[in-house]
């Protein structure tokens, strides 16, 4: 084997940011950028949400914020998911992160003691996804 040889087949490897970012839209390409601040952004309004006194603005605000950070964390991580390769797992994970941070601020939102619609949809769903996982 020669030098040039080796350093052929040394310059084929792929690897994970190849597969990741090579032919990529820009968006699939911000994604792990987005989705990290999202995330960082829900751990922060949640310490302040949890370090607050329950019902003051402050304490709203910053669970407000923590909600949206989640949802957008989770809807991240479900494109990221389906844009990755062997990636199908996450995809399920980040589908049940959603419906818990969904039914939670529905939870709040809601008259007491109503359960309608908008709470056995998700669910529904969510059961429905991991039904067909286990085929």
């Amino acid at each position: 084997m020669t030098a040039s040889s080796i350093h052929a087949k040394t310059e084929n490897k792929v690897g994970p940011a190849d597969v990741l970012f090579h032919g990529s839209s820009t968006v699939t390409k911000l994604a792990p950028i987005l989705h990290v601040a999202a995330g960082t952004v829900a751990l922060l309004a949640g310490i302040i949400a949890m370090s607050s006194r329950k019902g003051a603005r402050v304490h709203r605000v910053a669970g407000t914020l923590f909600c949206v950070s989640m949802l957008g964390m989770a809807v991240l991580a479900d494109h990221l998911a389906v844009a990755t390769p062997e990636q199908i797992l996450d995809f399920f994970i980040g589908t049940f992160t959603i419906y818990l941070v969904a039914t939670a601020w529905m939870t709040l939102r809601r008259k007491q003691r109503s359960v309608g619609v908008p709470e056995k949809t998700p669910l529904s769903i969510v059961v429905c996804l991991c039904l067909l996982s286990r085929f």
